[in-house]
């Protein structure tokens, strides 16, 4: 009788132990969500609806406008490509009207802010750009005729590489067009600065440059496109006629 009793006592305290690691996985909400919702809304709190994959935005305009095409698909974060949402159409060739963007940041400008007498430091990093297309100087003198040299630097740990070097004649203004090419402006990682050299009698320092803006080259250009369907930072876009 007592060893029925310890059986007895031991399989009770299995089964606490289980519904306790059970309950610290939250099997039992996570079974509720599974049995009680449809296979959108699981998707959605899977994969997000304008987040991260964005796997719900992407079934939802694929479903609302019968899609049968591939459509190419820009993520501007770092995930797991998307795209087999629309594995049916995988032997269908790409519609060139239409462009999904997700989680889109806009990249038509780069503020560098000053952090020393002559350089400059950005929080921005780029990753869909082409290039430069021209430079502002935000101060309130007229650096009209002032002639210096920007280096745009790429700043990793203690490496620096610098991504171009050149000389510069401000305008009226306050800018110079640059129209400067080169993807190697889109980084992942590390930091981006700007460092000033004066060839005039002015100083840098005497200049007051508070930020420089960069007015960038994107590679998508909302103005080129219809927004045909938007949902916070998603867009499913067609081209201008």
């Amino acid at each position: 009788m007592s060893k029925i009793i310890q059986l007895s006592k031991k399989k009770i305290i299995l089964a606490l132990m289980l519904i306790i690691l059970l309950n610290h996985f939250n099997f039992f909400k996570n079974f509720f969500f599974l049995v009680s919702r449809d296979f959108t809304t699981r998707l959605n709190k899977v994969y997000g609806f304008c987040n991260k994959e964005s796997v719900g935005f992407l079934s939802y305009i694929k479903k609302k406008y019968d899609l049968k095409q591939k459509i190419y698909i820009k993520n501007y974060k770092i995930s797991p490509d998307p795209s087999w949402i629309f594995y049916n159409a995988s032997n269908a060739e790409f519609d060139k009207t239409k462009l999904i963007l997700l989680n889109y940041k806009n990249e038509s400008q780069m503020h560098f802010r000053k952090i020393t007498k002559n350089k400059f430091k950005t929080n921005f990093l780029p990753s869909n750009i082409d290039g430069v297309d021209k430079v502002l100087f935000e101060t309130k003198k007229n650096l009209k005729n002032q002639t210096i040299v920007l280096s745009l630097i790429h700043k990793v740990f203690d490496n620096e590489k610098i991504i171009f070097k050149k000389n510069i004649n401000i305008n009226e203004n306050n800018e110079y067009f640059i129209n400067y090419y080169n993807k190697e402006i889109n980084i992942r990682n590390g930091n981006l600065y700007i460092q000033l050299e004066s060839l005039n009698e002015i100083s840098i320092d005497e200049m007051e440059i508070k930020n420089i803006v960069f007015q960038n080259k994107t590679k998508f250009d909302l103005k080129e496109y219809d927004i045909v369907e938007k949902n916070g930072t998603c867009y499913l876009l067609e081209k201008n006629v």
